[in-house]
């Protein structure tokens, strides 16, 4: 939500602040820590349950602030009534280890009646995860639900230029990963489909340069790897434009917001099937989808695009004009700043 400091790019008449409240920070640590040890611990308690995802909007936070925006945190006011804009989700059953939708209808019909009750607006930034919310609830409880990106006004666009040049470097394959947790993110099957494909033609040994900015031990391999376990994010942004590929076969992702910083930069994008990213990537035609879990055809997505050149530029470009459509702070800011307008009015 700091990005919204930023709001102001779009309409100069629409600013942001970030809450500092240290009473509302330190009640907000307190409800997380209690509802991890009361996991541990097998406690159940109501002010555990009232605690727990909240941050709490005091008077004094209120004034001169004419509409609120959370996501994870849910804002709760104390003796106000400023108006709440909330970004929610609903992820597919992968992530959230369901084994199907109707084992997750109570846990909607109680966050949807919330929404309703609390909020001018919630958000949902795919519109599957709309679509699933709505199998499962009542529509008259859907009414406050509207699809939006993500605003990202650091992420800018590449020339289309830059991708030819990327592209015309025909003695380098510049690879990169970027996932926090390896081990959810999949970096390590990542990296033995990277091993199958110099092992399929060792000539690519020499030429792969694969970078991976993560925290996770990522063990030694016979081809070049530049290993980050930590870069600021502008550093970040940097490796994308320099690569000419960008692969993520996450297991575990509830979005994946680097896949947009990718698509801008101009990568081609090895991604994994989930319904989320193959909705960010348009059905795989700004990006190829793979089994996250078979390393095998992870590296022949990887073959398709090594050994075409041609194939991987025209992905990396498809990937620039879908995020130029789709995800680009300006448009998407502008439809922040009209929903935070109709918020403020209580419309």
């Amino acid at each position: 939500m700091k990005n919204f400091v930023e709001i102001d790019r779009v309409d100069k008449n629409v600013s942001g602040v970030v809450n500092k409240s240290v009473l509302a920070g330190l009640i907000q640590r307190g409800g997380f820590y209690a509802k991890r040890l009361g996991d541990k611990v097998g406690l159940e308690s109501e002010v555990r349950k009232a605690l727990h995802w909240k941050i709490f909007i005091f008077p004094w936070m209120a004034r001169k602030v004419d509409v609120a925006i959370s996501r994870v945190f849910f804002p709760t006011r104390v003796f106000n009534n400023l108006p709440l804009v909330y970004h929610s989700g609903f992820p597919p059953n992968r992530y959230v280890g369901a084994s199907s939708l109707e084992d997750r209808r109570e846990g909607a019909r109680e966050a949807a009646q919330f929404y309703q009750k609390n909020t001018e607006a919630t958000i949902f930034s795919t519109r599957g995860a709309i679509s699933r919310f709505r199998r499962l609830v009542p529509e008259d409880l859907c009414d406050k639900i509207v699809y939006l990106p993500y605003f990202l006004p650091d992420v800018e666009p590449v020339e289309s230029d830059q991708i030819d040049r990327t592209f015309s470097d025909s003695d380098s394959v510049r690879i990169l990963i970027v996932a926090e947790d390896g081990k959810k993110k999949g970096v390590h099957n990542f990296l033995e489909a990277v091993e199958i494909v110099v092992g399929r033609y060792p000539d690519l040994r020499r030429r792969v340069e694969v970078t991976v900015v993560s925290r996770s031990d990522i063990g030694r391999h016979d081809f070049a790897v530049e290993h980050h376990r930590y870069l600021p994010h502008p550093q970040v942004l940097e490796k994308f434009r320099d690569a000419r590929i960008f692969c993520l076969p996450t297991q575990k992702d509830s979005y994946g917001l680097v896949f947009i910083e990718a698509m801008a930069s101009g990568c081609a994008i090895i991604a994994d099937d989930s319904p989320v990213r193959k909705e960010i990537l348009g059905d795989g035609d700004a990006g190829l989808l793979s089994d996250p879990h078979d390393p095998e055809d992870i590296a022949d997505k990887l073959e398709s695009v090594i050994h075409s050149p041609e194939y991987a530029e025209g992905l990396a470009k498809q990937a620039r004009e879908r995020f130029l459509r789709h995800y680009h702070w300006r448009p998407v800011g502008e439809r922040y700043v009209d929903l935070f307008r109709v918020a403020a009015s209580g419309q």
